[in-house]
C-alpha cells in the first residue's frame, strides 16, 4: 500500500490564494485537485489525513464538522478520498502521529508527506519522504511537487 500523509493549508490553499480569492470561494484551492488527483493516480496512492482538519473528520459523513462535509464533498467531484485520518499522539508532533499511523499498519511499501511545514521529520528518518509544498508566496502543491511525490511513491520502501 502506498500513502500520502496529506497537509490541507499550504497544499491545497495558500497565502496567495487567500488573497486573491472571493468571499464564495473555498478554503480549498481547486486548481490545486487537479494535481493531488494526478498524484494518486499516478501511484495508486491512498490519503491519510495528517492536517489539523482532521480534528473535524469523522468515519461517517453526518459525523463530520461542517468544514470536513465541505472538503469531502468538492474531494468527491474529483474521485478523491480520504481513507483514514493520523491521531492526535500524546507529544502532539505531527511526526510521532505519523510514526504511530505508520507503525499500526504495517503492509505500507511506500508514503510522503505532503506538507509546507518542516514537523521533525528527521527524528525518524522521514525527511527523505517529505515534498514540501509552499503556502508563503506559493501556491501550494505544484507539478514538481506530484512528480517527486510520484517518484518517492514509486520507487522507495516505506
Amino acid at each position: 500500500m502506498k500513502i500520502i500523509f496529506l497537509d490541507i493549508d499550504g497544499v491545497l490553499n495558500s497565502s496567495r490564494y487567500f488573497q486573491e480569492r472571493t468571499s464564495k470561494d473555498m478554503d480549498i484551492d481547486v486548481t490545486r485537485l487537479p494535481l493531488l488527483k494526478r498524484l494518486i493516480d499516478e501511484t495508486e496512492a491512498s490519503i491519510v489525513l495528517s492536517s489539523s482538519w482532521r480534528i473535524g473528520w469523522a468515519d461517517q459523513y453526518s459525523e463530520r464538522m461542517e468544514f470536513c462535509k465541505k472538503l469531502t464533498d468538492i474531494f468527491d467531484q474529483y474521485d478523491i478520498h480520504i481513507m483514514s485520518t493520523t491521531i492526535r499522539s500524546q507529544t502532539g508532533e505531527r511526526a510521532d502521529e505519523v510514526k504511530e499511523w505508520l507503525d499500526s499498519h504495517n503492509d505500507v511499501e511506500s508514503f510522503i508527506l505532503l506538507d509546507d511545514d518542516h514537523f521533525k521529520w528527521e527524528k525518524y528518518g522521514y525527511e527523505k519522504y517529505w515534498v514540501k509544498t509552499s503556502w508563503y508566496g506559493g501556491l501550494g502543491i505544484t507539478e514538481e511537487d506530484v512528480d517527486k511525490g510520484i517518484k518517492i511513491l514509486n520507487t522507495m520502501k516505506g
